[in-house]
């Protein structure tokens, strides 16, 4: 055995054919110090598996104790597959052992062990005290694992891992806590139920013991699990009645109000019937507020109307401690009608307190007609912040009677912030008189007010065609094609000579324009954020902006084909995607919640409302749920639309490929110098003035849009200089000015998105800067220039075409200066060709602006002139 090489291949061959005779050779070379560690370790692993030899066993044993650390570890790692029965012993003492790796094939090891009673509680002590000083997280990990693994060996170890709860060091308690995660066992439950009469952290194991999880059955729990809670355990196990036991004599006997809070907490979650008794006498006599609030919340989840009495005293007691009696006020609902004279007394206030506010939000789901006045004279004359929830209580009464007043508040000009909380109460209660105000809200572009706009004229059926007849000329495209979706199921509706002038749209047309390629994607975003009268962003996000309650289109480009998106846009209903078809579900006390289902568990049903707003609605207060096939996207949206406005649409979709937050950046081209090194401001001019605004992170420069330009430390002449920027935030729609090809301004206005405004410095010389930004004219443009030249030397400064990405996107600018010429490429185009800039100087450092709006840069570079 002479060469490492040929030996090495000799120990793996001879393994391989499974040879007994080679079990000697391997045991003398692995009894070798001196043998090439690359043999040794082979050769641990040549040895057979199911080897009983007590040669074998005893030369691994001592090498697993030993002091080479590789060997240590291999040692450990083949006696742990082996499940070697012998003494834990020799783990236990490489638990300290200098090298993580050793310290690591150990806690494996010992979790893999079966011990009896006594090596139980021996393991779980040594693992223990090595956690209280173990500072490896992968290592920690493993001894935390191996800690349970031993309570569920041998139940002689919970009693130490429970009396860890409490104990002084600090990632001893953790790691004891994290052990007893999810441990279903009869054993381990009188042990916490004596602890946490004063360890809280053990009373709140014992609640989450209570219920097992639901079984897995195949399937995922929601079409975005991230956008969802996870179900909650509510399976009932053998364990149960005696974790509830445990909880209900914490909770009369603790001494600890933590613990007493987390053992109502726990037994509220459960619906613990027999515990209501217990939680009755600590909410009248605890001495401790927060105790009192949970066993509060508790008694209002088991619905105990018996309790109402207390609760009616608290609310009235101006005495009580004030979150106690805010949650009193809270939970009213929940006792039944005999709390709305104590919560009808607190409208009266004139400040909008938050127990005022409170009030109105208890009141709102008993409807108590007592509660209509006072609600209707806190929308004439309250206070400012109680109008609002005063208009939702309103409207859950679904009368008509409040029309008018709700008509003449939708015109009042101090009304406006209340606009969206006005259609919502005239859709709740459908009349005719207000089918105007219903049809302005078609358009409206939050999605909760058209979609009840929508319920409500369909409700309103034939009655409402008079009045639609009279305003038709005014109503939009989209909102026409909208009317005729509503009505198309009523044939008394439809049958109206109304439908005669509304024309159909012709769809080829759009399908036409959608697979044109020559759309623009910037055009496009505009239409998405709303500048033609659609609200895209309300549901759908890109990059992080945007709502979340549709399908993220970040990515959109790479995952559907174009026909796809034509049809989803066309055709919502056609093909509706898991999670985003709607569901409807009646309450009990007659409420109808219409959504898509986010999640649906043992605890209720989860439904996403058209504004994004989650809703959870218990399992035991639904009457009837039933699943409508059809998709939250309204049909006809794209009648608002022109197809060439549609084509520029589907130009931006399809153009979304890459999430620019996480884009790394390309490389630079050939004989670019870089100028900024993505790690700190080295080449950079840090003032007092820019510090605060500027920082580096994630490889970018971050200007926060709040102050101060950065200049670079050196001076340039005739050079290129490459810049890559983005506006990260979310761009708003906003009129400026166009201008025209020579440079003028002109009297009208577009409709644009704006993030922001910068540039870029050239030579020091402020008027000399390329514009960053989102307007008519194009970024790259020189606008004091433009300003103050006139004829050719204005039309050159002025953008032959814009090039700008959509807001959000990267952009890669090139500006090149020659004397006092300048060009300008942006993303491949060229938009400035040799324009003059009069007075600017030979040499100068470059500087990046501040006007406003978040900035990030990505790459700066320069290549240098060879006359400079």
């Amino acid at each position: 055995m002479r060469s490492d090489a040929t030996n090495t291949f000799k120990v793996a061959s001879a393994a391989a054919a499974g040879s007994e005779r080679v079990e000697p050779l391997l045991l003398e070379l692995l009894r070798n110090p001196d043998r090439p560690p690359l043999q040794r370790a082979h050769a641990v692993w040549a040895l057979r598996r199911d080897s009983g030899s007590p040669d074998v066993i005893r030369t691994l044993r001592a090498l697993a104790a030993g002091p080479d650390a590789t060997m240590a570890t291999h040692a450990l790692r083949w006696l742990s597959q082996r499940r070697d029965p012998e003494s834990p012993a020799a783990s236990l003492a490489t638990l300290a052992h200098p090298n993580a790796r050793v310290r690591l094939a150990a806690a494996v090891r010992l979790s893999r062990l079966t011990p009896d009673a006594a090596g139980a509680a021996v393991i779980a002590s040594s693992l223990i005290e090595q956690l209280a000083t173990e500072s490896d997280a992968t290592v920690r990990h493993a001894l935390v694992h191996a800690l349970r693994a031993t309570g569920l060996a041998g139940s002689s170890a919970w009693p130490l891992i429970v009396n860890g709860l409490s104990d002084a060091r600090p990632p001893v308690r953790e790691s004891c806590r994290f052990a007893l995660r999810e441990v279903w066992s009869e054993a381990v439950i009188p042990l916490l139920g004596d602890h946490a009469l004063h360890s809280p952290a053990a009373a709140r194991i014992l609640g989450d013991m209570v219920f097992q999880p639901e079984p897995y059955r195949g399937t995922w729990w929601a079409y975005h699990p991230a956008k969802s809670p996870p179900p909650t355990p509510a399976t009932r196990w053998s364990g149960t009645h005696s974790a509830l036991a445990s909880l209900r004599h914490v909770l009369a006997e603790s001494t600890t109000p933590e613990s007493r809070r987390a053992a109502a907490e726990a037994l509220g979650h459960a619906k613990d019937l027999d515990a209501i008794a217990t939680l009755r006498d600590r909410l009248a006599h605890d001495n401790d507020p927060s105790v009192r609030a949970a066993t509060l919340t508790a008694l209002a989840t088991l619905k105990d109307t018996a309790t109402a009495l207390i609760v009616a005293h608290l609310v009235a007691d101006t005495d009580a401690p004030p979150a106690l009696r805010l949650a009193a006020v809270r939970h009213a609902p929940a006792f039944g009608p005999d709390l709305t004279a104590p919560l009808i007394s607190l409208l009266t206030a004139e400040t909008a307190t938050p127990l005022q506010l409170a009030a109105i939000d208890a009141l709102t789901p008993l409807k108590a007609p007592a509660a209509r006045e006072p609600l209707n004279r806190l929308l004439a004359n309250g206070p400012d912040a109680a109008k609002a929830p005063a208009l939702r209580a309103l409207a859950r009464f679904a009368d008509p009677s409040l029309t008018p007043s709700l008509l003449a508040a939708l015109d009042h000009p101090d009304t406006t912030t209340l606009d969206r909380d006005l259609r919502l109460a005239l859709a709740a209660a459908p009349d005719p008189r207000a089918t105007r105000a219903l049809l302005d809200s078609l358009a409206h572009p939050d999605p909760a007010v058209t979609e009840a706009a929508r319920q409500a004229l369909a409700t309103l059926g034939p009655a409402a065609l008079p009045e639609i007849a009279k305003h038709l000329d005014s109503v939009p495209p989209g909102t026409r094609s909208r009317l005729r979706d509503i009505f198309k199921s009523n044939p008394a509706a439809s049958a109206h000579p109304l439908f005669a002038s509304l024309p159909e749209i012709n769809l080829s047309l759009y399908e036409a324009a959608g697979l044109d390629p020559s759309g623009d994607p910037w055009r496009g975003q505009q239409i998405f954020f709303g500048a033609a009268g659609t609200s895209c962003l309300a549901c759908h996000q890109v990059a992080g902006h945007g709502g979340s309650l549709g399908p993220d289109l970040t990515l959109a480009g790479l995952q559907f084909s174009r026909p796809e998106l034509i049809e989803s846009i066309l055709h919502p209903g056609r093909v509706v995607r898991d999670g985003y078809s709607l569901t409807t579900v009646t309450t009990l006390d007659g409420r109808e919640l219409t959504g898509t289902l986010r999640a649906d568990t043992g605890e209720g049903v989860t439904l996403a409302d058209v504004a994004g707003q989650s809703t959870l609605i218990p399992r035991d207060q639904i009457a009837d749920r039933r699943s409508l096939g059809t998709s939250l996207m309204p049909e006809g949206l794209h009648a608002a639309l022109t197809p060439d406005q549609f084509k520029d649409l589907l130009a931006f979709l399809a153009s979304r490929t890459t999430d620019p937050r996480s884009t790394p950046a390309p490389t630079l081209p050939p004989e670019f110098t870089p100028l900024f090194n993505g790690a700190d401001f080295t080449g950079w001019r840090l003032t007092d003035q820019n510090r605060a605004h500027w920082s580096v992170r994630n490889g970018r420069l971050v200007h926060d849009g709040q102050g101060g330009d950065l200049w670079s430390e050196s001076d340039f002449g005739d050079a290129d200089i490459l810049v890559d920027w983005r506006w990260p935030a979310t761009p708003q729609l906003v009129e400026f000015p166009e201008i025209d090809a020579n440079g003028h301004q002109l009297d009208r206005t577009a409709r644009v998105l704006d993030a922001g405004d910068s540039g870029l410095f050239l030579r020091g010389h402020r008027p000399a800067q390329a514009n960053f930004f989102g307007y008519p004219v194009g970024s790259g443009e020189f606008w004091e220039y433009r300003e103050s030249l006139t004829g050719p030397d204005r039309r050159a400064l002025t953008p032959s075409v814009r090039a700008d990405a959509p807001l959000g996107d990267w952009n890669t600018m090139v500006v090149s200066l020659r004397g006092d010429r300048v060009s300008v490429r942006l993303n491949d185009h060229t938009v400035i060709t040799g324009a003059r800039l009069p007075g600017l100087p030979p040499r100068g450092p470059i500087g990046f602006q501040h006007e406003h709006g978040p900035l990030e840069i990505r790459r700066v570079a320069v290549r240098h002139h060879p006359a400079d």
